[in-house]
């Protein structure tokens, strides 16, 4: 990307974030309900941010107990900011073996990423299930809409690159929760995932997701930058960490092998 093409995407910045903001905004208040799957990332940090405007969250935040989880440091950290009545549930070892038969009948898949990523899932749809939840929000599909994975990074500033990978994304993107919270009677609210928020995401141009700043190139940097006001540098600098880092079951394959 030239300097002017960069300066254009500078030079307009605040106006693309002012609308992201706004249908977010409205998207979460279609969306409104006091309980949440609470990772601490900046999705979640930021869906948090606005429900905590109307109601009192309560957050639900699941960690491998064996592993080193890094979503508990954020997690705690914008519970605390924004007074979030939180949750906190350190599985072990016997409750991944428990829900992984559920979690494959709901998948109907062994896919070994898949499952994995989905047990952390489901224990915290049961987590949250065990305290009363029946209505729930996540946050799906901000890395899918936003290029929030390593992948699109080394295509950034390149307008024609970034669009096409993210196309073959939106044709394929499917998260696991909706179904697997309907086993457990609970509804599971996306507010990434509306209709106005995906045609913006859609329609905007590509190089807002993906920029250098700070001396290293961010996904999801139009998130970033629409929140800048409100989120912790600490939150909204995070590096995308999968699910499987975030909630610490990247050690999980070691477990698996050991009990085959």
């Amino acid at each position: 990307m030239g300097a002017a093409e960069k300066e254009d995407i500078l030079a307009n910045v605040d106006e693309v974030a002012a609308e992201l903001r706004a249908l977010l905004e409205k998207a979460v208040k279609k969306n409104l309900t006091e309980d949440m799957l609470f990772s601490g990332g900046i999705d979640t940090s930021i869906l948090a941010t606005i429900v905590s405007k109307y109601v009192r969250i309560r957050g639900f935040t699941c960690a491998f107990k064996q592993a080193n989880a890094l979503d508990l440091k954020y997690a705690k950290l914008m519970a605390k900011q924004l007074n979030i009545e939180h949750y906190i549930n350190p599985f072990d070892e016997d409750e991944i073996f428990e829900v992984i038969p559920d979690v494959v009948k709901v998948l109907g898949s062994f896919d070994p990423m898949e499952v994995r990523n989905s047990i952390t899932i489901m224990i915290g749809l049961r987590f949250a299930k065990s305290y009363g939840s029946t209505k729930l929000i996540t946050g799906d599909g901000a890395d899918e809409l936003f290029a929030g994975y390593h992948m699109y990074y080394r295509h950034v500033g390149n307008k024609e690159k970034l669009s096409a990978m993210l196309k073959r994304m939106w044709g394929i993107m499917a998260f696991s929760s909706v179904p697997l919270g309907k086993t457990l009677g609970i509804e599971v609210r996306q507010p990434f995932l509306d209709s106005e928020v995906k045609e913006f995401a859609m329609n905007m141009d590509p190089r807002y997701n993906v920029q250098e700043e700070r001396g290293e190139v961010w996904g999801k940097w139009i998130l970033r930058k629409a929140y800048e006001d409100v989120l912790p540098p600490e939150v909204r600098w995070r590096d995308k960490n999968p699910i499987e880092v975030g909630s610490g079951t990247t050690i999980l394959p070691r477990f698996m092998a050991k009990k085959i």
